[in-house]
């Protein structure tokens, strides 16, 4: 007689079926923790000028990005090319970077003439001057974009950031960049960005070593233009050549102090002195310290508290008390 049919037993293929489900959303919780703490991975750059190339240059130097940079010629991209090249000989030169160092961020650099090719992009940085060609732009690829939660940056000063954060239609995720240098930007967060984006960019930022400082509005070209004009009508009140003034603020302005050190340092009550002596309006912020005694570094607080000084004082004048007694 023939044997009876045994009926599979279900168990392992649902056992296995199980196994499976795990590994896949084991998988998935790995690469979301991944996006979490390296949020940002493409970086799209429009315009192949200098400021395009050094910004590029910049996130490529970090083996965590990836950049493309866009232009609409291609001489545009081979003149960006062939700067980013020397400024990498430079450094090769210099020995901040090795010969396999220099090939490895070359690879991490793209160029481009096609606008679909920045669809990927996690960050895109507008370093076009040309008002309103870079936001027509923008609002075409920014609704195509695979990342929901990409970030807009636009380097030009001169442009209003609301109107550009709506003119790109990405109110919540724009904002303004101005690079001083490699090692510090600021970022000018209008009022519609989120938080959220805001900490993207900076993580973004901190990963390539550029320190930042978060403002309302683009205030450093503004400090700048202040203390030029400044400068300028100190070269002519006094005969002074710009080369001579140049070379002065360079050494003045060194990188161990901001401004408001040296003013503590200088003596708040001499920087009033040279304000009055000037007929130029004293701020109240300056008047209300001088006014209550606080003076700077010697008095033991200026714009910024001196501990060491102030105890130093203390025991001075404690010192002159016992002595009269």
């Amino acid at each position: 007689p023939n044997p009876k049919p045994q009926t599979p037993n279900p168990k392992p293929r649902f056992r296995r079926g199980l196994i499976r489900i795990y590994h896949f959303l084991e998988l998935k919780m790995l690469r979301s923790i991944a996006r979490r703490f390296s949020a940002v991975r493409q970086v799209g750059i429009l315009g192949a000028g200098e400021t395009g190339s050094e910004v590029g240059l910049l996130f490529a130097s970090h083996p965590q990005f990836r950049v493309r940079i866009f232009d609409l010629t291609e001489q545009k991209l081979a003149t960006s090319l062939n700067l980013i090249q020397a400024l990498l000989r430079q450094e090769v030169g210099v020995g901040l970077i090795s010969n396999e160092q220099y090939f490895d961020v070359h690879s991490r650099l793209a160029y481009t003439v096609y606008e679909q090719d920045l669809l990927k992009s996690d960050i895109i940085i507008d370093t076009i001057s040309s008002f309103g060609f870079s936001q027509e732009i923008l609002a075409r690829i920014s609704p195509k974009l695979e990342n929901k939660k990409a970030v807009f940056c636009t380097t030009n000063v001169s442009e209003s950031l609301e109107s550009y954060a709506k003119s790109v239609k990405k109110p919540k995720a724009t904002f303004g960049l101005h690079f001083m240098n490699r090692s510090f930007a600021e970022i000018a967060k209008p009022f519609s960005a989120s938080e959220e984006n805001l900490e993207s960019l900076n993580r973004a930022l901190a990963l390539v070593g550029t320190q930042t400082l978060v403002s309302r509005g683009f205030i450093s070209p503004e400090l700048i233009a202040k203390l030029a004009n400044s400068c300028a009508a100190l070269c002519e009140e006094k005969g002074l050549s710009i080369e001579e003034v140049n070379l002065l603020t360079r050494h003045l302005c060194s990188k161990n102090r901001g401004v408001f050190e040296l003013a503590d340092s200088t003596g708040l009550a001499k920087i009033v002195e040279i304000l009055n002596a000037s007929e130029t309006k004293v701020s109240s912020l300056l008047g209300n310290l001088v006014a209550e005694g606080n003076t700077g570094v010697k008095a033991g607080k200026g714009f910024f508290e001196y501990p060491s000084k102030a105890r130093e004082n203390e025991e001075k004048s404690s010192k002159q008390k016992d002595g009269h007694k």
